[in-house]
Parts: C-alpha cells; structure tokens; sequence
C-alpha cells in the first residue's frame, strides 16, 4: 500500500479503480453461477470532514482603526437586514462496493466486498457504514471489509480491543466474515511495510472461496492510473508517519530514484 494514496484528491479515483480491477479479476475465475458487480451507495460525507476549496470570507470586513477618506477612523454600523434562510442540506458521497450475486436469483447477493473510504470512518457516514455492516452481519450474505486507510475510527467488523488482546499490530486491515464459519471473522492486520495479500473470497456453502490478490491488483491499478505522476513524495503525506515509519519510507523512496 501507499500511504500518500490517502489523499483528500486522489483517494476517491484510487478507491473507484481499484474495486473495478477487483470486479474483473473475480469475474475470471468465479464459477458460471456467480458474477461480480459493482454498485453504488449514496452515504452522508463526514461531519468534519475539510472539503477542498471552500473557504469562509468576511468580503467587507474593515479593520479596526484603518483610515478612510475624509479623515478618521472607520466604524462598523448596526445592521437590520432580515437573515438570510438558506437550507443546508448533507453532502452526499457515491461509495463504490462490490457484491457477488447468484446468475439465475440476481437479487440474492452472496457476498459483499467493502473497500473503506475516509467517509465509513468518521462521522455520520462511520454511522450508516457501521448499520450496514450490523445488517450484513445477520445476513446469510457473506462480508469482506478492506482497510487500507491508516486515518479515522476503527471499523471493520472485528472490535479493535479483540485484536489489541492478540498483540496485533496494524495500519491496514482485512476482515472476512464467512457465513458458514458464522461466529468466527478471520482477520489480517498488517503493516506500511508489508505487502498486500492474497485473501479467500467466501462464496457461501455451495462453492469453495477464490483467491483475491489485492497486491497484484493494486500494483496493475496504481500503474495504470499513473499515480507514481500525481503523488507528491516530497511532501508529508496527509495521515503522519511515527518516526519508525517514516525513516522506513525514507528508505524506501531512496532505493526507488
């Protein structure tokens, strides 16, 4: 993984390419009865969230003692202008997902593929994201959640105390939630300095899960959308390093010139 990737700009075109490399590399190799999808959720954008340029200006703001024609000083006067009432509606994000669905019953999904976005983890988003999952969970509708955003709440389906409790260490996360192991999650915590995996995509009790190669994939998505271009690695990235971490990367980038 690339952590500049986590990018207020770049990360929605990341987070969209790469679902759809996943969706054909699952088409290859699912049986005849299943097909991959990509669909779309409308969801809440984080409360706090910074949107790219949008900014709050005082356009007629007078600074207190600066001089104006005729002499003196310049004095803000009351106002009894009536408000203006404009309604503030939330802003809304596309959330690009996967489902595995059954050919001949198309609405019955076998499994739902999340690729987390900076919107699931915080905010009001975090909360529709996590009454999803809860909703998932009950379901007989399998659920691989990946993590690859160092950034935001902890979400993936496994509590975080539970992984703390195995002395797990972790930036990045997947979570695979398999209905015919209903009470186990499977999970692999990893680290900046691994590289990704290969993780088993259930398929419910009728098929054996397929491999999913997330680093081959990012690998062909990260080339192809010419990101090594449009990544500023001379700058921090917006998530920070620890000092491990970014003498590590350090390293790395120098090797790479």
């Amino acid at each position: 993984m690339d952590p500049w990737l986590e990018n207020r700009v770049l990360w929605q075109s990341f987070h969209n390419k790469y679902i759809a490399y996943c969706e054909t590399a699952l088409n290859r190799i699912l049986p005849p009865q299943l097909v991959a999808t990509t669909e779309m959720r409308i969801q809440l954008t984080p409360d706090n969230e910074a949107r790219p340029d949008v900014g709050i200006v005082n356009r007629f703001a007078i600074s207190p003692n600066l001089p104006v024609r005729g002499g003196g000083v310049a004095v803000a006067e009351r106002t009894t202008v009536e408000p203006l009432v404009i309604p503030t509606f939330p802003e809304e994000e596309r959330h690009a997902y996967l489902t595995i669905r059954d050919v001949l019953h198309q609405e019955s999904v076998v499994t739902v593929i999340e690729l987390l976005s900076p919107s699931n983890k915080r905010g009001r988003g975090y909360e529709q994201y996590r009454a999803k999952q809860a909703e998932l969970l009950e379901s007989e509708t399998n659920l691989v959640e990946i993590d690859l955003l160092r950034t935001g709440m902890h979400t993936v389906a496994v509590p975080e105390e539970r992984l703390l409790a195995r002395q797990a260490v972790w930036d990045y996360l997947v979570c695979v939630h398999d209905v015919t192991d209903r009470w186990n999650c499977k999970v692999w915590p990893f680290t900046i300095a691994h590289r990704l995996l290969e993780i088993p995509i259930p398929l419910g009790p009728a098929f054996a899960p397929v491999p999913l190669d997330l680093q081959a994939l990012f690998d062909e998505c990260y080339d192809t959308g010419r990101y090594g271009s449009l990544l500023r690695y001379t700058n921090p990235p917006e998530t920070p390093f620890t000092e491990s971490e970014a003498q590590w990367t350090s390293e790395v980038l120098q090797e790479r010139q």
